[in-house]
């Protein structure tokens, strides 16, 4: 009986072991905005093109009565966004950079004319106002790691950059050393309530 009992309790961890690795690899973000005309009125039942400049990989979605469109689980990249719609000429916003967890909003606003035509305009764009959910998050991105003087390169002492975050630890030592996501307290939430990724992967302690 413990021989099955010991079996059994192998086979959950590995199973446990999967999930988790899995989960740690899910780095993705979205792409969402609103499709107008020149007066301001939803264009409905356009076409919504997203290309990954990586991969070349393409994704289609039609814009609903509101002129609304979503694309989820995008893969970390740099994005074009193209839309077209019968009557009206196309037009495309390139260079998009889709963070781990990036939230991008690209509104269109179309102008009529020949489906021949078409207006490009270049975009360098992050991470920008969150227009689609109440979620508040916040990306530290790689310019601000490899630029900013960290004590012993931790981590953590970015957290403090986001905007509503206040440090609990009267130790400073103690906050600029620990790992500890307990240190700091995020829009007024408890300081074990908050999720902390890295690199995709989940980084709780």
């Amino acid at each position: 009986m413990q021989s099955y009992i010991r079996l059994f309790t192998v086979v959950l961890i590995v199973l446990y072991s999967s999930s988790t690795s899995l989960f740690a690899q899910n780095a993705t973000g979205r792409i969402s905005g609103a499709i107008t005309d020149t007066t301001g009125a939803a264009v409905s039942i356009a076409t919504v093109t997203i290309t990954n400049r990586s991969t070349g990989l393409k994704a289609k979605t039609k814009t609903d009565a509101s002129g609304y469109y979503l694309f989820t689980n995008l893969a970390v990249a740099i994005f074009d966004v193209e839309v077209e719609a019968d009557g009206f000429r196309k037009q495309s916003l390139t260079g998009f950079d889709l963070v781990d967890a990036g939230r991008l909003t690209a509104d269109f606003q179309i102008k009529v004319g020949s489906v021949n035509e078409s207006i490009v305009v270049n975009e360098v764009l992050g991470e920008t106002v969150n227009t689609v959910s109440g979620e508040v998050s916040h990306t530290i991105n790689s310019e601000q790691v490899q630029d900013m003087a960290l004590n012993g390169r931790n981590y953590m002492q970015l957290v403090s950059l986001i905007p509503g975050v206040a440090l609990l630890n009267e130790d400073q030592m103690a906050t600029t050393t620990s790992l500890s996501v307990a240190n700091q307290s995020i829009n007024g939430n408890r300081s074990g309530t908050s999720h902390l990724m890295v690199d995709g992967g989940m980084n709780l302690d």
